[in-house]
């Protein structure tokens, strides 16, 4: 578990939500955050709230690239409910389906995993085992380390929303990951 961080008046707080596999502006955005760092000091905090994968084509370079820290502060990675998609995927690739409509075809792509039966609703235990091989130890290392959420100071942060009336102790990873409406609304 992170040690607590002691926010105050001078700590910056840099928050990152859905890269959707587009290493290209993650780049720019860690360029902006290390400019930002050299003009107004390291003392910060880079929180990425998931969905790190799927739709764009370089979930695997959005992987690498954050496994590996590129903030010049400290960081904290949480996890999006296309991560949760992911690993149950590899769990069990009945929900190969699922994750198809919300862009896993991109993901295994990015990894080299042949995707073309897969456009046709076939092959998802196939694309399942291929894609097990395909990705690293510390993609999975590091997906396995994400957390649902982060307090920091009077700010709660997680990647969809809390269920309204909820205490934030009592919310649940899946309205954490999943809320929409009742959160919007």
């Amino acid at each position: 578990m992170e040690d607590a961080i002691i926010p105050n008046d001078r700590q910056r707080l840099y928050v990152i939500g859905d890269i959707h596999g587009r290493l290209d502006l993650l780049d720019r955005v860690i360029t902006a955050i290390c400019r930002d760092v050299e003009e107004h000091g390291s003392q910060a905090l880079t929180i990425t709230l998931g969905d790190y994968i799927d739709r764009g084509p370089s979930s695997r370079g959005v992987l690498d690239r954050l496994h590996a820290n590129p903030f010049p502060t400290r960081y904290i990675a949480l996890k999006g409910n296309h991560e949760v998609l992911l690993e149950s995927f590899l769990a069990d690739s009945m929900v190969g389906e699922q994750w198809r409509r919300l862009g896993g075809l991109e993901t295994m792509h990015s990894y080299g995993v042949p995707v073309s039966g897969l456009m046709l609703g076939k092959n998802y235990k196939e694309a399942r085992d291929r894609l097990r091989d395909a990705m690293p130890a510390e993609h999975m290392s590091f997906l396995q380390s994400l957390r649902t959420s982060h307090t920091h100071g009077r700010y709660f942060l997680c990647h969809a929303g809390v269920r309204p009336g909820v205490p934030l102790e009592q919310q649940s990873d899946e309205d954490l990951l999943w809320i929409r409406d009742e959160f919007l609304n």
